[in-house]
C-alpha cells in the first residue's frame, strides 16, 4: 500500500470525539448506520447546517458533506429533467454516497461504503418515518385509503426480533408483536426480495394475519407495515 493510501486507512480507523450533544435524532441516525452499513448519516436542514449525525468518521467532515450534498440535491431541482428529483445517488472511486428530501427543506444525507450501489429501502424507510415523527413533520403517506384511487402505497417495514428455527435455513418460528412473541407459519418463501444474501417468507401470524417477512444480510429482520395495521 502506498503511504497515501496507508494514511487514509489510518484516517478511516481513527476514533473520533462527539462534538455536539445526543438529541433525539441521534439514535435514529445511529441504527440507520448499522442496519445498512452506513459510514455516517446525518440530518441537515434548509440552509445547509447538520441537525445531527451519527456513525464513524470526522464529524467536521461529516457536516461539510452534509452541506454540499444538501446544495447539490437543491441545484438539481430548477433543472427541467430533475425538477421533482426527491434523491440522488452517487458512487465514487473512495465512497458512494445518498441524499433524500424530507419536509420542510430537510434532507438525510447517508455515506456508505466503496462500491456501494444502494441502500435498504426497509431500514431507510424506517429512519425517514422516525425522523419524521421526532422533527415533527408529515409522515409519509402509506395507507391506501390516503392515496386517489388505483394508486399503490410505498411499502413499509417495522423492524422485528425473530426466533428462527435450528440449523442452516433461519427459517422464522416465532415473531415479537405488540401484544408479545407470537408463532408464525411459513407459508412460502418469497421470490425477488433484495439481493441473493436476503431471505424473504410469506408468513402467517396465530390470529390469522399475513405478511411478508425480510431477513437483510446484515442480519435484521423486517415485517411489512400492513401487517401491524
Amino acid at each position: 500500500m502506498d503511504p497515501q493510501g496507508l494514511a487514509g486507512a489510518v484516517t478511516a480507523r481513527r476514533n473520533y470525539e462527539r462534538d455536539q450533544a445526543l438529541s433525539p435524532f441521534t439514535p435514529v441516525l445511529a441504527e440507520l448506520c448499522r442496519a445498512s452499513g452506513a459510514c455516517s448519516a446525518a440530518l441537515v436542514d434548509q440552509e445547509g447546517e447538520t441537525v445531527d449525525y451519527a456513525g464513524r468518521g470526522d464529524p467536521f467532515e461529516i457536516r461539510v458533506l452534509a452541506a454540499e450534498l444538501r446544495l447539490l440535491l437543491q441545484h438539481t431541482k430548477p433543472t427541467v429533467h430533475f425538477s421533482r428529483t426527491s434523491s440522488l445517488m452517487i458512487r465514487a472511486r473512495r465512497g458512494s454516497f445518498f441524499i433524500l428530501s424530507l419536509p420542510e427543506g430537510y434532507a438525510l444525507v447517508v455515506r456508505l461504503g466503496r462500491r456501494a450501489a444502494g441502500i435498504s429501502e426497509r431500514c431507510l424507510s424506517i429512519a425517514v418515518r422516525e425522523l419524521c415523527e421526532e422533527a415533527g413533520f408529515s409522515s409519509p403517506r402509506s395507507r391506501r385509503s390516503d392515496l386517489p384511487p388505483g394508486v399503490e402505497p410505498p411499502r413499509q417495514w417495522r423492524r422485528v426480533r425473530v426466533e428462527v428455527e435450528e440449523g442452516q435455513t433461519r427459517r422464522p418460528r416465532a415473531v415479537e408483536t405488540n401484544a408479545g412473541l407470537a408463532s408464525v407459519e411459513v407459508m412460502g418463501r418469497v421470490a425477488g426480495e433484495g439481493s441473493r444474501r436476503e431471505q424473504g417468507f410469506r408468513v402467517r401470524l396465530t390470529n390469522g394475519e399475513e405478511g411478508t417477512l425480510v431477513r437483510e444480510r446484515l442480519g435484521r429482520w423486517y415485517l411489512e407495515e400492513d401487517l401491524w395495521e
